[in-house]
């Protein structure tokens, strides 16, 4: 988690916020943030069922209570679910499809790539993520409620699982 955290960080320090390279950054590690923080609260139902086996799980502890709602979050939405499994790491043909459809009715011209000057590096390819974003059928506000939900669990994940593993290792048998 801490890794793709720097990898943001990074990204904008090198590229600077307002490049193409660090949009494109950006939205290559929210998506797969999106697929980490699913098998996370796969492995935080795994952790907890342990540490309560060996009585070291402060169930009602503030980071607990956070890594819970992350994996309530991920297991039962299924919005989140569905992000998931259609456009991070299993990305969904039909989706694109459906997203390269509204492309082509859409009569205004699409930009399929961009960049800035003559490195690869500092380039996007833009056509796929409006094919997903477009398949997706979500408007820009939801999608944007979407990815800051998703970035402050991300955020807040990091500190959780810290927290979780010093209040284990404390515990007493």
């Amino acid at each position: 988690m801490n890794s793709l955290i720097s990898c943001m960080h990074t990204s904008e320090q090198f590229h600077g916020r307002d490049s193409v390279a660090y949009a494109r950054d950006l939205n290559t590690l929210v998506w797969f943030t999106v697929g980490t923080l699913r098998e996370l609260a796969r492995a935080i139902q795994g952790l907890r069922t342990a540490l309560a086996t060996r009585g070291r799980l402060d169930a009602q502890s503030a980071p607990w209570i956070a890594l819970r709602d992350l994996e309530r979050r991920w297991e039962n939405d299924a919005d989140y679910r569905r992000m998931r499994n259609q456009a991070a790491f299993h990305i969904d043909p039909q989706v694109i499809e459906r997203g390269l459809n509204v492309l082509v009715e859409d009569e205004d011209d699409v930009t399929l790539a961009e960049g800035r000057g003559p490195k690869h590096v500092d380039s996007r390819l833009t056509l796929g993520l409006l094919s997903l974003h477009n398949g997706l059928e979500l408007d820009l506000e939801g999608y944007g409620e979407f990815l800051e939900a998703v970035m402050e669990g991300h955020m807040a994940a990091g500190k959780a699982i810290q927290d979780a593993f010093i209040l284990a290792a404390a515990a007493t048998s």
